[in-house]
């Protein structure tokens, strides 16, 4: 690797660690607040998912793709980081209100759960709360402040905990939770403003009405794009919930929590390297640190994806209710989905840094309807099995797409290096498939060290993951 891309590779890393530093305790707690949401509502957390997915759906028409591209641009010119902000949070104020109406004629056109309208209404306002603080997040990030913006993050997570534990403890209801993360949401937002004027340079806000046309053409396909990953990740809850019982929506989504605090490592990354793509694309580097991201993504998410449905039955007993045993079987086909994840966030954010959104657009494309279709076919068939089998598809298709569309523009993708991190992770299975029954920490710890040991052993010398175990050591002193 060039002297350059090494150099990027390590401020990349920097700038990983302190979001991760924050983001890591903040996802780690809402990992934790949502365990206890779910084993608190049971039946009722099918309805909790549902309208947060529904919601989420339309999320996109808040946010307009706006994000990326004041992070690129701030990246690409710190100098007019105020007049940029400044106009994208007077427009979101107005992209909110037309957020809020879709969903409200939505939920009537579909009349999706209409005896819970509320709470509908409550994700309404949580998410523009958390439109206006990204807003402010992205300030941070385009400016390469990362620990302020995970220290936002950190604040809601905190939060919601606390709020969610008292309302537990009292024994509330569904409306009740719903309305600590409303508050939560709020505090995040209060928080964002406070700290922005804290910036050693604090770039004065201005709005430039004649950049509002410009920056809504450049954000159309951003938002295309924000539209087709919102659905591949909300159709099959959504479909789910029109097409099953009330039941399989929340055995599903006690089976999809597990699945989703295993993305904190990729979506952590993704955040630092979309600025990072934004510079190196001209300097012919984005390809080099493209193929290492492929490659530590994997080595972390397949062995991820292997443990997942070898110990699902574990891991859902982590529920103390006991209420959700049946989401072993979803987890299982969901824990598989976690090889294709990574990959396809790797390239979906590079694609979006150098520019070749057509290609993004081009997979979700193909995906969308594969995925309805699969929905359609298979959860009248096997209810959530039959989702989490449709989601696998999509997001399966997804990778293979982007990674085919990633090389064929010319950057390397690590084909054998990604066959050999299956390879140890198998020979890791067969090790926690024998311990499978002693207590989860156990085969856990046993499945780590085996991974690691044979993946080390079978690495080329000068991989990511022998550098990475290099500079550890140095940091604690090995030799």
């Amino acid at each position: 690797m060039s002297a350059g891309a090494q150099s990027e590779g390590r401020r990349i890393a920097v700038n990983s660690a302190l979001l991760g530093a924050g983001d890591a305790v903040a996802m780690a707690l809402g990992f934790f607040t949502t365990l206890l949401v779910t084993d608190r509502l049971g039946a009722d957390y099918g309805t909790f998912l549902g309208a947060q997915k529904f919601v989420a759906l339309f999320l996109v028409f808040a946010n307009f793709g706006l994000t990326p591209l004041m992070v690129r641009s701030i990246a690409a010119s710190p100098d007019k980081a105020g007049p940029l902000f400044g106009t994208v949070f007077a427009m979101r104020l107005g992209l909110c209100a037309i957020f809020a109406g879709l969903v409200g004629a939505g939920s009537l056109v579909s009349n999706y759960l209409p005896e819970h309208r509320p709470v509908l209404l409550a994700f309404v306002v949580l998410n523009v709360f958390g439109v206006l603080a990204t807003t402010l997040t992205a300030l941070f990030e385009g400016l390469e402040r990362m620990g302020r913006s995970a220290l936002v993050n950190l604040i809601r997570a905190l939060s919601t905990l606390v709020a969610v534990v008292a309302v537990v403890a009292s024994s509330g209801d569904l409306y009740s939770i719903v309305g600590a993360y409303v508050g939560a949401s709020l505090l995040q937002l209060v928080a964002a403003s406070l700290m922005i004027r804290g910036l050693p340079q604090f770039p004065k806000p201005s709005i430039e009405f004649d950049r509002v046309k410009p920056l809504l053409y450049q954000a159309l396909p951003f938002v295309a794009i924000g539209f087709a990953f919102a659905a591949v990740r909300s159709f099959d809850v959504i479909l789910l919930g029109w097409l099953a019982e009330k039941e399989d929506a929340s055995q599903y989504g006690a089976a999809i929590n597990f699945v989703d605090v295993m993305l904190i490592v990729p979506m952590l990354v993704q955040r630092a390297l979309l600025p990072a793509f934004s510079r190196l694309d001209a300097a012919g580097n984005a390809g080099a640190v493209t193929r290492d991201s492929l490659q530590v993504f994997s080595a972390l998410l397949v062995p991820s994806a292997v443990g997942l449905c070898l110990l699902a039955e574990s891991v859902v007993a982590l529920y103390p209710s006991g209420e959700f045993a049946e989401a072993a079987p979803v987890l299982r086909v969901l824990g598989v989905s976690l090889i294709f994840l990574g990959p396809s966030s790797v390239c979906a954010t590079y694609l979006t840094g150098v520019g070749r959104l057509s290609h993004i657009l081009w997979a979700y494309a193909l995906v969308l309807p594969l995925e309805v279709v699969a929905c359609v076919l298979l959860i009248p068939v096997a209810g959530a099995v039959g989702a989490a089998v449709a989601a696998l598809v999509a997001h399966a298709s997804l990778a293979l797409i982007l990674l085919a569309r990633v090389q064929l523009i010319g950057a390397p993708v690590p084909w054998l290096a990604m066959g050999k991190h299956l390879l140890a992770a198998t020979v890791m299975g067969v090790a926690v498939f024998v311990l499978r029954s002693v207590a989860l920490p156990v085969p856990v710890a046993v499945g780590v060290v085996t991974y690691f040991i044979v993946l080390l052993m079978i690495s080329d010398r000068e991989s990511p993951e022998r550098r990475m175990l290099a500079s550890l050591g140095e940091r604690i002193g090995w030799r």
